[in-house]
Formats: C-alpha cells, structure tokens, sequence
C-alpha cells in the first residue's frame, strides 16, 4: 500500500496497532479496487460504479485511510476539491469490527487539518436524513446544519459546512 504518513499538528489518536495513511489525487485513482472492496464490506448502499463516475468527475481528491499492522485497511474517509475555497468532505466508513473505537471522528479530524494546511476554508458534507448517528458527528465535529437537499432518486440529505479558519 502506497501512500504516505500524515504529518499533522495534533495527530488523532488512533487504538494501538493502527496506522492513519494519506493519499491524494493519482494516489488516490490508484486505491480504487481496495476502495471498491472497503466500501462493500462497511457501506450497506454501497455501489462502486458511483465511485468510478465520481472518480472521473471531480479533482482535488484526497484519501484519509486508517489500516492495522497487517495493512488491512479497516476504515476511510474520501474527499475532493468542491471550488477553489471548500472542500466536500464526500464519503466514509468503518468496519464493523472496528466501530464505537473513534475512527470516524479520528478521520474527520484529519481530513479537516489536511483541508486547513491546502488553503481550503470550508467543509462542506451531506449525509442521509435517517443517518443520525452520522449528523451526531458532524455537529459535535463543529459542522452547522444548513439544511436539507432532495436527490433525483427522492433521498432527503442534510447539508452541513464547517470553517477551517
């Protein structure tokens, strides 16, 4: 597995024995099928072929991966450029297996601090209205509830944005 190391003012703490790795743009294309194969086995409406169209679609991609010390990614939090100021905090995960031990939280944070040291303002993020767990880390991460969205599938998301400065 590529990637590098986050170097970062405050490190978030991660349980003993796991590793937080950094991957932006070709980097990230690169982890496409370990991408594909995580999501299926931590996301319950998974589709790989909406990672691909958004592959190709978006730039200014950047991959947050927390993995154990057999290399076995067990949770990600994927992102890309949403203008020249804000960045879409747009898709995450964590195995169930490793759920309830910060990860999400701990991903966010690095996210963020990776956003902050690009020039990036903001964080913009949606989740799915019934996701409360989800809207519960958002808010107490800092983000503000800006209102709800209906998709062209007829989901309602909730809208959040976080300041980075």
């Amino acid at each position: 597995m590529a990637g590098r190391p986050l170097p970062m003012a405050a490190a978030p703490t991660l349980p003993q024995g796991l590793s937080l790795t950094h991957y932006q743009d070709a980097e990230v294309a690169s982890q496409f099928s370990m991408l594909a194969r995580l999501g299926a086995d931590v996301l319950t409406q998974f589709d790989p072929d909406v990672l691909s169209k958004r592959f190709r679609r978006y730039s200014g991609w950047a991959l947050h991966l927390v993995a154990t010390q057999d290399a076995k990614p067990v949770a990600f939090k994927l992102g890309h450029a949403e203008g020249e100021s804000a960045f879409y905090s747009w898709l995450g995960g964590v195995a169930p297996d490793w759920r309830g031990h910060g990860l999400a939280a701990a991903l966010m944070q690095a996210q963020h601090e990776w956003a902050r040291a690009q020039g990036y303002r903001k964080v913009t993020t949606r989740t799915r209205k019934d996701n409360a767990r989800m809207a519960q880390i958002n808010l107490a991460a800092g983000f503000v509830e800006t209102g709800l969205l209906t998709k062209d599938d007829g989901r309602v998301m909730r809208c959040f944005v976080k300041s980075l400065v």
